[in-house]
Order: C-alpha cells, then structure tokens, then sequence
C-alpha cells in the first residue's frame, strides 16, 4: 500500500529520482499521545511534490506539539525546511510548540514566515485562546498571528492546494464544545486527528487513525473496538497513531491482524 524508506535516504539521498516520487511523503515526527514521553506526540512533516514542471516542493507540518523541535533535530530536517503549517486543534500537544517555533523563524532564521493554513474560526481560538498572551507583546510593539505566519484562511469541507496537492480538512468530534478537524491530501492519506468516533473513507490509499485502548477514554479519542467493527476493507487500511507508551508492543499482534500496525516514530511513508 505505501513504500517504506529510510528518513534519511529520502531526505539526504531519494533512492528514486525525484520525479518518480512526486505526490506525498509522511514522515512521523511523532506518533504519541498528549501523555507520551518515548515516541512523542503525533505530528507529521510531509514533504508534498508538484507535478506541473519546474518541479517545486513544499514541506507541511501538520501539528506542531512541543516535541517537534529535538525530533526533527535528531532526524536532521532544519526548522526552515518547513513552509506550511496545519493544526487539527488548539490541545497543547498539538500547538504547544507553536509559539517558540514562531519566535525561532521571527527571531533567529530571519524572519522566515510559513503559510498557515487555518479556518478563520481556528485561527482566532489560537490566537486569543492559546498564543496571544505569549506572542502579542514583543520589543517591536504589539504583533498579530499574521506577524509570525502567512495566513491562509481555509474552510472546512472545501479543498485547497500545496504545491498541486490538493487538501481538505472536515470537522471532527473531539471534546465538547472543542472545534477540532481531519485533514485528507489528494486520494492518498486520510490523518484523522483527535477524534472520538471513526473517521475513515474508502476513497483514500491509507488512513492514519488515533486510537485508545482505554475503553473510559472512548469519550474524547477513539476507542480501539470501535474502529475493529469497522468493515476490513476500511480497517487494512488504518494504521494506529496518537498511541500511549508501550501500546504498540502490547498491541502489535492485534494491530497487524485488524489493521495495518502500528506507525514508529520517524517512520516515513511515500505515495
């Protein structure tokens, strides 16, 4: 279903010229839970290729939890490397490394400005809720979310491109009262992000899906028999993220009869 590489093969060196590679890479910055401290929290850097000559390449974040900094260290991807930038939703484990990660492109790597591509009612929970009490006030004077990042409102439901990579993120249910989405680029990967119910398709080549094996925390993230009713031809195509410590070792045989296993922090998938 997806080619599995070396991070530093397709990164440093693609074992397959460029061009045979265009579309998506998905390389697991983290792969946790919000309570994970060895395979840190889930978040993603995909490198997205153009298909319309001159070749271009963009590289999105999607989430951007406090462990992104010594994870993408470790696999030696600079922090300017990243272009794009999108969060499910406002849980610190998600956004939590947003306001250094702002400070560091403003501050320290000349004020290298990614596209944040955000719904306008995101965008204004992050700020007011989440990054203005930390970010508004500077040496400069008072600064704004469109300061630190280049806003691209998007709407749920409607599609939008990176790169001729078509994107789309839908409302999910999360927390009540949270507003929290999925996001799918092209027909290739469906990311489910924080979800209490299901969120699969059939239309897509793989599903990355959170899950919990705590049957309580069924309320707020989804629990683990939920997603094994779901039809196999959905299921073979799910693998398990947003995972406690030690879940894929006490799972691993479950996870590779019902699904297909679980993802490995710093795993890279290409499509």
């Amino acid at each position: 279903m997806s080619e599995k590489t070396k991070l530093s093969n397709f990164i440093i060196a693609p074992e397959k010229p460029i061009e045979q590679i265009l579309g998506v890479g998905t390389m697991w910055v983290g792969c946790g839970s919000a309570f994970s401290t060895t395979t840190y929290k889930t978040a993603i850097f995909c490198p997205l290729y153009g298909s319309n000559p001159p070749i271009t390449t963009r590289n999105l974040l999607v989430e951007a939890g406090p462990d992104i900094f010594k994870s993408l260290y470790d696999t030696n991807i600079p922090l300017t490397d990243i272009t794009d930038i999108f969060v499910t939703h406002c849980h610190a484990d998600h956004v939590g490394g947003l306001e250094e990660l702002a400070f560091r492109f403003r501050y320290l790597y000349n004020g290298h400005k990614p596209v944040l591509h955000i719904t306008k009612e995101l965008a204004n929970i992050l700020w007011y809720n989440t990054l203005r009490g930390g970010m508004q006030y500077t040496a400069e004077g008072e600064l704004s979310l469109s300061d630190y990042f280049e806003i691209n409102t998007i709407e749920p439901n409607a599609p939008f491109e990176i790169a001729n990579n078509t994107l789309v993120c839908r409302v999910v249910d999360h927390v009540p009262g949270q507003l929290a989405y999925s996001l799918q680029i092209n027909n290739d990967i469906l990311y489910s992000g924080d979800t209490n119910k299901p969120v699969v398709s059939d239309d897509v080549k793989q599903i990355f899906h959170e899950v919990t094996f705590v049957k309580a925390a069924g309320t707020v993230h989804t629990y683990v028999g939920e997603l094994m009713e779901l039809p196999e031809s959905q299921r073979k195509k799910i693998k398990l993220i947003h995972y406690a410590d030690g879940n894929s070792l006490q799972y691993k045989d479950l996870a590779e009869e019902y699904f297909d296993g679980f993802v490995q922090q710093h795993e890279l998938f290409t499509y």
